[in-house]
């Protein structure tokens, strides 16, 4: 999700976009338990730092998952906060 180019680059947004997939991922259903140490997703948005956290977390923001960024709750907030919409525009045109 999280590319050099955006976060050196297009940072606006970015806790936005972070925050707006915590929502989603960090939950009792999904991967509270997994991304929730010290260093990992729900203690710091934008960051995964285990394994068990990062197999949680490609498995519910895969494409058509419960988190897709692309698509549902996610993809809604993010495009109704400008700073998010650009910091998505700026990430998705990185190489």
């Amino acid at each position: 999700m999280q590319t050099c180019c955006a976060t050196t680059y297009c940072s606006v947004g970015s806790t936005d976009f972070f925050n707006d997939i915590a929502a989603c991922i960090c939950t009792a259903s999904t991967c509270k338990t997994a991304c929730g140490g010290a260093q990992d997703y729900c203690t710091v948005p934008g960051e995964v730092t285990t394994n068990a956290c990062n197999t949680c977390f490609n498995k519910y923001t895969a494409t058509g998952a419960k988190c897709d960024p692309s698509a549902g709750t996610i993809a809604t907030a993010c495009n109704n906060s400008p700073a998010c919409s650009a910091y998505l525009t700026c990430a998705n045109g990185c190489p």
